[in-house]
């Protein structure tokens, strides 16, 4: 067997049956999503170049408080959830995996930002009427690709090629382990970037769903595709129509999906509906409160709306996660309505009383007698 297709100790795979599989997945996606063979060859490119690496030219931006602040700059050192960029100027950013859209402090939360020329163009990307942005969030050190528009380069975005802080506050849920993604059957509700859905394949998942509309498909699995995590795949999930009948996750995530009322019936819908499929299944809700002018009161309507339909919501405290979202970002676990303990049958006067175990030692499976002896100690023997 030549040194280009050992088999990898972990996987149990040689680098060509990794390669097929990736290709198997690749097609199957680009399928689902309605995206053309040759585009999704040029979007899988996306993960393999312009990489945060030591020394790499990058053009990128911060958000500071005026707006958005750009830079042409050098990788001057990559550390587990940073990246260090020393600029033109020779001033030096430092760029933690994360994003704050609100905050006050440039430097505080901000996302290295790489501009869509170089480093799409030798994908094959970068076209002028279609013009994007690469942002690279760092999750457990391994980079995660969202592609977004530059239309907000001037007068802001509010589409759905938006990777949201309330998406990159649910990331970092998962990576801290305040919400535990191990093994489990992942579903993301309206995935947009789908930052979350990757971040938890890496994080561990055994299986995740990345859900969006129609009118979404191609977005999302352009998203996927950016990233190469195979153990996704794709679903048009349009909360106003039946669930389809094999869509079960152990997590449900749902990030910025409560700020419009109007699909707050739709959505409690499909969630109860997921509920009632799997036992012990849990919905991750993240939304920004300055996301839009009312979110805040849709939020509030959204979990009033949980409770009259039967659920539980718990909302998540601050820790590790906080430090690096913004304070207007809630967190909250969705759980199902437990059912009532049984009430004890009531006896009717005058019936025997009933046989009762005495003794029960659940350490020896339930058993009454005692294991020590096989035979009954007579009285006042030995």
């Amino acid at each position: 067997m030549g040194r280009r297709n050992r088999r990898n100790s972990f996987s149990g795979k040689t680098d060509e049956e990794t390669r097929k599989a990736v290709d198997l997945w690749a097609r199957g996606l680009a399928k689902a999503c309605n995206i053309k063979g040759d585009d999704a060859g040029r979007f899988r490119g996306v993960a393999n170049v312009g990489r945060l690496e030591t020394n790499a030219d990058i053009s990128c931006a911060r958000w500071a408080p005026a707006g958005r602040v750009r830079c042409r700059g050098k990788v001057e050192r990559r550390l587990a959830d940073c990246v260090l960029i020393k600029t033109g100027t020779g001033t030096a950013w430092a760029f933690a995996s994360d994003c704050h859209a609100s905050s006050t402090s440039a430097d505080d939360g901000s996302i290295a930002l790489c501009r869509g020329g170089e480093d799409l163009g030798k994908a094959g990307l970068w076209e002028a009427k279609a013009a994007r942005w690469r942002r690279t969030v760092l999750i457990n050190g391994c980079e995660v690709h969202a592609l977004e528009d530059a239309a907000d380069d001037d007068d802001g975005c509010d589409g759905l090629r938006t990777l949201w802080p309330a998406a990159l506050a649910c990331s970092r849920l998962l990576e801290d382990g305040v919400v535990d993604v191990q093994n489990k059957a992942i579903i993301e509700l309206g995935g947009g970037c789908c930052v979350p859905a990757v971040a938890a394949a890496i994080l561990g998942a055994s299986s995740v769903i990345a859900t969006e509309m129609q009118a979404s498909m191609a977005q999302l699995g352009e998203n996927l595709l950016a990233n190469g995590q195979t153990r996704i795949s794709a679903r048009c999930l349009d909360w106003r129509e039946p669930l389809p009948a094999d869509l079960i996750g152990d997590l449900i995530l749902a990030c910025d999906c409560t700020y419009n009322a109007s699909l707050h019936e739709p959505l409690l819908q499909t969630l109860v509906a997921l509920f009632a499929r799997q036992r012990n299944a849990k919905a991750l809700i993240v939304s920004d409160e300055a996301s839009t002018p009312n979110a805040a009161r849709t939020l509030a309507k959204f979990q009033k709306a949980c409770v009259e339909n039967g659920l539980v919501i718990g909302e998540i405290p601050d820790g590790a996660w906080r430090r690096r979202s913004p304070q207007t970002i809630r967190a909250f676990m969705v759980v199902p309505q437990p059912p009532p303990s049984p009430k004890s049958a009531l006896i009717p006067p005058g019936s025997p009383p009933r046989a009762t175990k005495k003794n029960v030692s659940w350490a020896d499976g339930g058993g009454g007698a005692s294991k020590k002896t096989g035979r009954r100690r007579k009285k006042g023997g030995k």
